[in-house]
């Protein structure tokens, strides 16, 4: 305005409700100008950010949030106007539905003067996994944007969870059993435990043994696992000892607690048996009573006749007997001849056997004798020594003896069983019996 001014007229527009106005103003000066003005008072102006970029989108985006978690992002709305911001309720005509809430809200019907703020925080909290979307208002006194409109949304995940996977090295692996079968006293015998993570979060370990601890003869060696955190597709090893002191079956079990939601814990049970030291054990019976006397004492035989006998070795240990060269470092001499041998060179299990048959045939009325020698790993009998003995008689009128005339074959009159075989196998039945 200028002092030259000899008319005005001032025209003022008010809203109480927003503590703003408009103002015209017409002027006329001395020389009957005209000047025309529009006054207008301080507007306030919201601008709405978040905290997940960009920032002034307005959406607000939670991106894949796993069950059981409920995350929070902040909306602030700041008055970068001149006058006063004046907030109505936040989510008032469009509010939030499940999952989504609205926390910490420091804007509903507050004031935000000039260059000042408020902030509300917006919470997903899915329980089933699925999509969610939604949308909240903002209402102000901002004259061009009166409502300011957010949206949200977000998508429920699985949580990640442990997995724990046991194995070991006593096939099958995932049995969890450790069958260490026979050991022999002051013996051991170990097998190792895996313990992996399957899953997809960290499993947590807790101590090996803590509830369901073993006992001796069992022990845990090398425990790479109590205590430990193993991450996804990870593992640890721990080993178990089987140390047994006296002869007996031996149950246990160990427990492997951890956090896997579905298996905190996990039992491995183990069984094994003490046993004695294996060792082969030799018994020689022949087929002339008695039989485990080892001599062969041949019936009385005509000269140029041949009886039959036979020598069963039979393994009574626990351990393989392995037989050497029968007759090799005392061998026999005529008129005694080995004409069978099952044994030289074998190897017998526990209680296996095998049989040697010998032929007695006499060229010349007296009385002969000899011995022949049966080696072996037994420890204690390393070589056992059969003694045999006969007489050579002259031969009479109408005499019936098991006899076989010198030169025949094939045992007893041609048969395709000599008679020593055939009374080695009765003598190994009568001592089966006996055991």
């Amino acid at each position: 305005l200028t002092l030259d001014m000899v008319r005005f007229r001032l025209i003022l527009d008010y809203d109480s409700a927003f503590a703003s106005f408009t103002g015209a103003y017409t002027g006329q000066t001395a020389n009957n100008s005209m000047v025309f003005m529009t006054l207008n008072s301080l507007q306030p102006e919201i601008d709405v950010t978040d905290s997940v970029p960009p920032p002034n989108d307005q959406s607000v985006g939670f991106g894949q949030v796993e069950l059981g978690q409920a995350p929070m992002e902040t909306v602030t709305v700041s008055n970068i106007g001149g006058a006063d911001l004046v907030l109505g309720p936040v989510a008032g005509t469009d509010p939030l539905a499940a999952p989504f809430s609205i926390q910490n809200d420091m804007c509903s019907n507050n004031t935000v003067p000039p260059a000042a703020n408020c902030s509300f925080q917006v919470q997903c909290a899915p329980t089933g996994i699925a999509v969610f979307n939604d949308t909240l208002d903002i209402p102000s006194n901002d004259l061009d944007e009166p409502t300011v409109t957010v949206s949200t949304s977000c998508e429920g995940v699985p949580a990640p969870v442990p997995d724990i996977v046991v194995t070991d090295s006593l096939p099958p692996p995932d049995d969890l059993q450790l069958p260490f079968g026979n050991v022999t006293l002051g013996g051991t015998a170990d097998a190792l435990v895996t313990v992996g993570n399957a899953g997809n979060a960290d499993l947590v370990l807790g101590t090996i043994g803590l509830v369901d601890p073993v006992a001796a003869p069992y022990s845990i060696l090398l425990d790479n696992c109590s205590g430990q955190t193993i991450a996804p597709a990870g593992n640890c090893t721990f080993t178990v000892r089987f140390a047994p002191t006296v002869a007996g079956n031996f149950p246990d079990s160990v427990d492997i607690p951890s956090n896997d939601p579905d298996e905190a814990s996990v039992i491995v049970n183990m069984s094994g048996d003490g046993v004695a030291v294996a060792v082969p054990d030799i018994t020689v019976l022949d087929s002339i009573a008695p039989m485990d006397d080892q001599m062969l004492p041949f019936v009385d035989t005509p000269e140029n006749f041949t009886v039959a006998e036979s020598v069963t070795v039979v393994n009574d240990g626990t351990a393989d007997l392995v037989i050497g060269n029968v007759a090799q470092a005392d061998p026999l001499a005529a008129p005694f001849t080995i004409v069978n041998d099952g044994c030289s060179n074998s190897t017998l299990s526990a209680l296996a056997t095998c049989i040697i048959d010998v032929e007695f045939t006499p060229g010349s009325v007296r009385s002969f004798n000899d011995s022949f020698d049966i080696p072996s790993n037994d420890p204690d009998e390393p070589t056992v020594t059969m003694s045999l003995s006969g007489n050579g008689v002259a031969a009479t009128a109408g005499e019936r003896l098991p006899l076989e005339p010198s030169g025949a074959s094939g045992g007893f009159f041609g048969s395709g069983l000599g008679l020593g075989s055939l009374a080695g196998l009765a003598l190994l039945a009568w001592y089966r019996r006996r055991r």
